[in-house]
């Protein structure tokens, strides 16, 4: 195990002080304390993913299909008329 951590590369930034998912800063003097160091959570992100996994499973075509018409009428192209 102590191998292990050997070859592993060493801790930079925040990641020594910090772990879980950090929001982006352009400058660091804008961090007051740890609380701002946390990414807020979109729970409408959630939803669309838990939402989204679903009709995957299910495979619902992402609109519902039309219907021809009766009026609509096929036919077969004539070839060399």
């Amino acid at each position: 195990m102590n191998d292990l951590r050997n070859n592993l590369p060493e801790k930079k930034g925040l990641s020594k002080y910090y772990s879980g998912k950090s929001r982006s800063f352009t400058c660091m003097a804008d961090v007051q304390s740890v609380e701002d160091l946390k990414k807020k959570e979109h729970p409408d992100a959630k939803k669309r993913k838990k939402y989204s996994e679903i009709r995957r499973e299910l495979r619902v075509p992402p609109y519902q299909c039309r219907r021809m018409s009766s009026n609509t009428q096929r036919t077969t192209p004539y070839v060399g008329v």
